[in-house]
């Protein structure tokens, strides 16, 4: 349930940005492409969270 709600969000944040960014740029708003940069970057963070040390096992160092 945690990744969906990542994604969601990444989904919709992701397509607030791209056509905020369009729009400085001055070019056009392609929806598609936002939509897998987002899930790529919603992918990323959530392995990220296996893939990186824990403040735990830092302290026990």
């Amino acid at each position: 349930m945690k990744f969906i709600v990542t994604l969601f969000w990444a989904l919709a944040i992701g397509q607030v940005v791209a056509f905020i960014g369009a729009k400085l740029v001055g070019v056009g708003d392609n929806a598609l492409y936002a939509a897998y940069a987002s899930a790529g970057f919603a992918v990323a963070v959530y392995i990220l969270r296996y893939v990186a040390i824990s403040p735990d096992t830092k302290a026990a160092k």
